[in-house]
């Protein structure tokens, strides 16, 4: 695998593990850190920590966006999932989200629900579903699909509350740690399966019904 993504956009199986560094995430005006070992693969390694420090300025929010790589056309490419490893290295509970920005960095879709991440230093696999029921609009009147057909910025942040309220990051105390990005596709339903089994099998049928039907009269 590589390590970075190495085209200027998102496309399925874009994947950052940060073993080569990081160039491209950012919080605020700084590169997120890389720390050199202790990801969930162990001792070697590496992982992208995103320090907050809520006091105002730089780096006072809990967010790291990516505006290079990660922006895109994700409709096209498929996308319809993102896989993320995370880690709180801090002292509050973050309530994870992300969100896809327009040109206009704080409009675009914000994740609904926010995935709580205790802060116990350890690493756990989350996968984040793409779909309208699982995201909202902040501040635009373009659908989803609309909205991630042009994506200026991808950012991770941490965000309480039953609702988002913005495309921004608490102003807290904290330290997420972050590995093995993944943008996938996501797995077929089940409900979508059993449409695709009874249209599968009605096309199976019909050449045998319209073959019978002839013979029934005379052709």
């Amino acid at each position: 695998m590589l390590a970075c993504v190495t085209a200027s956009a998102v496309s399925l199986g874009s994947f950052d593990d940060f073993q080569s560094g990081n160039t491209t995430w950012q919080n605020g005006f700084a590169l997120g850190i890389v720390s050199l070992g202790g990801g969930p693969a162990g001792s070697e390694d590496y992982f992208l920590q995103v320090p907050s420090y809520a006091a105002g300025g730089e780096s006072s929010r809990m967010i790291i966006f990516n505006q290079g790589e990660w922006s895109g056309d994700y409709a096209s490419a498929g996308i319809g999932k993102i896989e993320v490893d995370l880690a709180n290295f801090g002292t509050t509970e973050l309530s994870i989200r992300l969100a896809f920005t327009e040109t206009a960095v704080r409009v675009g879709y914000v994740s609904l629900d926010p995935v709580p991440l205790p802060a116990d230093a350890v690493w756990r696999h989350f996968v984040f579903p793409i779909d309208a029921s699982t995201f909202v609009p902040i501040g635009t009147t373009k659908t989803l699909v609309q909205a991630l057909s042009n994506v200026a910025q991808f950012r991770i942040l941490s965000q309480a509350g039953d609702a988002p309220t913005s495309t921004r990051g608490d102003p807290i105390e904290g330290s997420l740690g972050i590995d093995n990005v993944r943008a996938a596709v996501p797995e077929p339903s089940v409900a979508w399966l059993l449409v695709c089994g009874a249209a599968l099998a009605a096309r199976v049928r019909r050449p045998r019904n319209t073959a019978h039907r002839r013979r029934e009269r005379g052709f």
